[in-house]
């Protein structure tokens, strides 16, 4: 049974598949091509996504901003050594007063060292820029350590659900790879995780993701944790033949 709004739509990754979904408004290339403007100021931007779909506008948002990454890096505070920054999603919204529309941008980022330490923020501005970098802030300030299995997955399967969003995640053995979402891969990369398999049912809204990703990974116990809740030892199974 579906929980969100939009659960049983998959990721829009492609212009062919955004198309699909979005058909008859208009060419998605040509709509690409004047996002730009993004880095042209607010102003700019806002006549580019006028009367375009919010689904459509995360979409081109998403795009241009792949697009200027490497410029920005330039001008973005620089990161701690080692750690690695990922935007996860950035959306705009416009709010209507008595003296006009009021545009601001919401930017959901992780980081993290790619040797057990992740963390994740969110930082509102009215430019794309200064809400990437708020939320970079945060994340930094938002750090978490996840102990791994033998340096590459995780100690055993488990899901958790927060609000809307359920998320399963399983071990793999060495090699197998990641089998995840963008959000969800990025996250356990970051993290460093190289064999986890993952499973996103509900809600797709990219913060719940976030949240729901970050609490599956704080209940994982590892064989030490466990035997220390319950009151016993561990011993390798080898040892009991």
């Amino acid at each position: 049974m579906s929980t969100g709004r939009f659960s049983d739509e998959p990721p829009v990754d492609t212009y062919e598949e955004f198309a699909e979904l979005d058909e008859g408004h208009g060419d998605i290339e040509q709509d690409f091509e004047d996002i730009p403007a993004v880095s042209e100021g607010s102003s700019n931007l806002d006549l580019a996504l006028e009367g375009v779909p919010r689904r459509r506008q995360r979409f081109l948002l998403q795009k241009a901003l792949k697009i200027k990454s490497e410029k920005d890096d330039d001008e973005r505070p620089r990161m701690p050594r080692g750690y690695e920054m990922k935007v996860i999603d950035v959306n705009r919204t416009v709010k209507v007063t008595k003296g006009g529309k009021v545009q601001s941008f919401a930017a959901v980022v992780i980081c993290g060292n790619h040797d057990g330490v992740v963390g994740y923020g969110k930082g509102k501005s009215s430019e794309v820029g200064p809400a990437i970098d708020k939320a970079c802030q945060k994340a930094l300030e938002n750090l978490h350590y996840f102990e791994r299995y033998q340096g590459h997955t995780i100690f055993h399967e488990h899901d958790s659900t927060f609000e809307k969003t359920k998320v399963y995640l399983w071990p793999g053995r060495s090699g197998t790879g990641m089998k995840a979402s963008h959000t969800v891969g990025g996250i356990l990369r970051l993290a460093g995780y190289k064999n986890v398999k993952s499973k996103v049912i509900g809600s797709r809204h990219p913060l719940n993701t976030v949240k729901a990703i970050f609490q599956t990974l704080s209940e994982i116990e590892s064989p030490e944790e466990v035997a220390e809740r319950r009151g016993r030892v561990v011993v390798e199974s080898h040892l009991l033949v």
